[in-house]
């Protein structure tokens, strides 16, 4: 056999499907195909200069090098043509996937180390017998230079299961071979939350197979160890790796910036997109989402909650059989049936591969042949604790390793003590994030410090304007970001096509402790608070507006950094401003009882009598008329009415006696709501706030409807319904022709009534909130049970209240009774002809609107 190539290699990777059950069934076949199957790749292999890598061959799979991609492309080519000619013994059919990859990888001791071989092999495993699948990089190589009648098929990108970035996969095309397969097997067709990561994960196989199979066959398995040992990419990987094998997901809860362990269930529900429910607990609304399900959820950095991640896991086993737990912490949860596993610091090959990719990512083409005794002995010395090898290895950039070792030996003296305790290699993790930090220009440290003040990452804008005093420094920040990104003390993500950075907790926690030291705790927290207040209270106005999914979606990526400002407390009349200002995302996002309580506790804190405490107690009115609760509600409005007349505040007194009109409403206290609305519309006209009186129109025409007064209810309707489309405001021109669709309905206008409800719902149908949807779903079921559709209205109305549950909101019983009314003929209809003995479970969102809309037929 020839020597191995170096350099720039073409990897082939094979691998016979199914081949360990016919092995199991058919040994006997099995043995003679196999052997077949070798002379076949060893004779292509010998025809094209490819070698065997005797190192990669793992049972019936085999790994070839090529100094040439263009041999490599031919040798699969003819080896597919081969083997798909062959005759095999029956019940031994042979069926190869092959992968192919291109790229520089690292040569010792007959080994190939890099990520050019693990994505070859990443890739391998998303395709099917009979298929060769090609990476970006080969392609590039050979396009020009194809075996004849071959062509390269474009499969787009994929995510591995690497969780690095994706991969642009091609699929090798000819006659002679097969051309159509199901999907590629990765990441993307599956449900999951797990991240992509700009870095590539250095392969672990001890620790994963450990990971792997403590998953197979327990419930709850925690990783625990040192801070930078590598427990959440461990834990990650180990998510990715099984993702397939869950048919409601893997998803992934980081708690290492939430602070308050009251928050950590619900945190959890808004992960699994499970809204809270009036009059039941969130501990019983999620036991009954998970009962059903089978998942892997994630709960990643659980030391500083410890008690409460107990008690939530606890919840969790017990809720369902089918749901598993894996855990990070630097203890274990000490719950019933846990698998503790200690994840250690990297091994000599392990962590000399970890410290070569992140330092060839720090100074591109840089070859550490020459450099092999100093990397190994730096890793030595840094006690295989991964982060404090990539923070060495960042270094690369500017220095030797020779000369990062030197500065280990100066600096790292505490490290010669041996053996070392866990609270040893702790202290190595802080000497090296220090040594980093110091090695930092002040420009840098300065803003290392300041952007700690950030929870769940931040983008360009928010560190622009907190960490820097003005816009002439804008520049500079953007400079030593770039900086603290290399030197790896900043990461960098991508989320929903936007860029933002973010901090290992560890590495933030560091910069938390030298921000507090340096005095500029106060001043950086007043700048955080601004710059999201600025944010929210630019956002308020435009979440029922046309465009105003993006600006909620904006402010579900800022949550954490939302909850850090009341959690770090500050100058109670910006919180009061920030609180009242997120009562429209709250109710969006369904979390009544968080924003209930937050308004609650900065109203105890701020109580000097403004217009801020009048909208904040609006604010918290509006949450409990939401849940139901009409008390508090009316209490609340009534307080805020009193701010308001003393403050001679008419803009808040016409919001405030709006408000008092809804709750009346509600409660079906017509008198009372329409002389609260007629007060407040007489205020909108006096100082020409158009939006509210809108606002008024509309529920002055709820209120006629039930009087009943049609043309009234019309006339009132009808200027609401101008008014949303004049105003740009989605959602009061989607209420307003859902009740005027209700009137004609009335009157038996039912084509109408059909036209308006249509229109509403397929404006409305792509927003995050279910309030509105559940009414349109609701006015539908009325339109069917008009109809004579019975089980149609039974089944609509069902899914109503089903989105209604979902969402925590309490149904208007004005619309409710009407619904009722409406459905009596229906129900009794279906009784009659016996079609109610086998109910349809309810059908979700997505599909009831569809159902709705006459574009699908429901379950079967």
């Amino acid at each position: 056999m020839g020597a191995l190539p170096t350099g720039t290699v073409t990897f082939l990777l094979t691998d016979v499907e199914g081949s360990t059950r016919r092995w199991e069934e058919h040994p006997d076949a099995m043995r003679a195909a196999m052997a077949r199957h070798d002379e076949i790749i060893s004779g292509g292999l010998a025809a094209h200069g490819g070698l065997v890598v005797e190192s990669g061959r793992e049972g019936d799979s085999v790994l070839a090098a090529f100094n040439r991609a263009a041999d490599a492309v031919a040798c699969a080519l003819e080896l597919q043509r081969t083997l798909r000619r062959e005759g095999w013994p029956a019940g031994a059919e042979i069926r190869v996937r092959m992968a192919l990859n291109s790229g520089e990888a690292e040569l010792r001791g007959g080994h190939y180390y890099g990520q050019v071989v693990y994505r070859c092999a990443r890739t391998l495993v998303t395709g099917y017998g009979g298929q060769v699948l090609a990476s970006q990089a080969t392609c590039d190589l050979v396009e020009d230079n194809l075996p004849s009648g071959a062509s390269l098929v474009d499969l787009g990108f994929h995510h591995l299961k690497d969780l690095e970035r994706p991969e642009h996969i091609y699929q090798l095309g000819h006659p002679e071979l097969e051309v159509e397969f199901p999907p590629l097997r990765t990441l993307d067709g599956y449900r999951h939350n797990l991240p992509f990561h700009a870095s590539t994960f250095i392969d672990r196989p001890r620790e994963l197979a450990q990971v792997l199979g403590a998953l197979a066959e327990e419930r709850l398995v925690t990783l625990t160890g040192a801070a930078g040992c590598g427990k959440t990419r461990l834990a990650l990987q180990a998510a990715a790796e099984v993702v397939d094998g869950h048919a409601d997901g893997v998803w992934v809860v980081e708690l290492g910036a939430l602070q308050d362990p009251g928050l950590l269930l619900t945190t959890l529900m808004h992960r699994l997109g499970v809204p809270e429910e009036p009059g039941r607990t969130p501990e019983a609304t999620l036991t009954a989402f998970l009962k059903p399900r089978r998942m892997l959820i994630v709960l990643d950095n659980c030391e500083h909650l410890a008690a409460a991640a107990a008690a939530l896991t606890g919840l969790i086993l017990a809720a369902s059989l089918g749901v598993r737990v894996l855990a990070t912490g630097r203890q274990a949860l000490r719950v019933a049936g846990e698998v503790t596993l200690q994840v250690p610091p990297m091994e000599g090959d392990e962590a000399v591969a970890l410290f070569a990719e992140r330092a060839r990512a720090a100074r591109p083409g840089l070859s550490l042949d020459a450099h092999y005794p100093a990397v190994v002995e730096i890793c030595r010395r840094l006690d295989g604790i991964p982060l404090a090898i990539e923070l060495a290895a960042a270094r690369a950039n500017v220095m030797s390793p020779a000369d990062i070792l030197q500065r280990l030996d100066d600096r790292f003296r505490l490290l010669t003590a041996a053996p070392r305790s866990a609270a040893a290699r702790h202290r190595t993790l802080e000497a090296a994030v220090d040594w980093s930090y110091e090695l930092l220009g002040e420009p840098a440290r300065a803003l290392y410090r300041q952007l700690s003040i950030f929870a769940g990452g931040f983008s360009l804008e928010a560190a622009e304007s907190v960490c820097s005093a003005g816009d002439a420094q804008a520049t500079s920040v953007l400079d030593e970001l770039g900086e603290l990104v290399d030197q790896s003390l900043v990461q960098v993500q991508e989320v929903a096509g936007q860029v933002r950075y973010g901090m290992l907790e560890t590495l933030r926690a560091y910069g938390r402790d030298k921000l507090i030291a340096a005095g500029e705790l106060e001043a950086v927290g007043r700048r955080h608070t601004a710059y999201f207040l600025t944010l929210v209270e630019a956002a308020e106005p435009r979440l029922a507006a046309v465009g105003g999914q993006e600006w909620l979606e904006r402010l579900d990526r800022e949550q954490d950094n939302l909850r850090a400002v009341f959690e770090r407390g500050g100058d109670p009349q910006l919180e009061l401003r920030l609180a009242a200002a997120l009562r429209g995302f709250w109710d969006a996002r369904g979390q009544y009882a968080e924003g209930r309580s937050r308004l609650v506790a900065v109203l105890a804190r701020a109580g000097e009598p403004s217009p801020v405490r009048a909208h904040a107690l609006r604010g918290a009115a509006f949450l409990a008329w939401a849940q139901g609760d009409y008390e508090a509600a009316r209490a609340w409005c009534g307080q805020s009415l009193e701010l308001c007349r003393e403050a001679g505040d008419r803009p808040g007194l016409g919001l405030t006696l709006q408000q008092l009109g809804q709750i009346a409403f509600q409660e079906e206290r017509f008198a009372d709501a329409r002389s609260h609305l007629e007060q407040a519309l007489a205020i909108a006209a006096e100082i020409d706030d158009r939006r509210l009186a809108a606002v008024c129109e509309f529920r002055l025409g709820m209120v006629a409807r039930f009087e009943p007064d049609p043309t009234d209810a019309r006339r009132h309707l009808e200027s609401s319904l101008e008014a949303g489309r004049r105003l740009g405001d989605d959602e009061l021109f989607v209420m307003s022709q859902l009740v005027l669709g209700q009137v004609a309905m009335d009157q038996g206008l039912l084509a109408e009534a059909r036209e308006r409800l249509v229109d509403s719902l397929l404006r409305w149908r792509e927003r995050g909130s279910g309030r509105q949807v559940a009414s349109l779903l609701d006015a539908f079921a009325g339109l069917a049970a008009a109809e004579g559709q019975h089980a149609r209205a039974i089944r609509l109305a069902a899914a109503a209240s089903h989105l209604r549950s979902a969402i925590a909101v309490a149904p208007a019983s004005a619309f409710l009774g009407d619904l009722s009314e409406r459905l009596r003929g229906a129900q009794t209809a279906l009784a009659d002809a016996q079609e109610r003995a086998d109910p349809e479970p309810p059908m979700g969102r997505e599909e009831a609107i569809s159902y709705a809309l006459g574009e699908a037929k429901t379950r079967s």
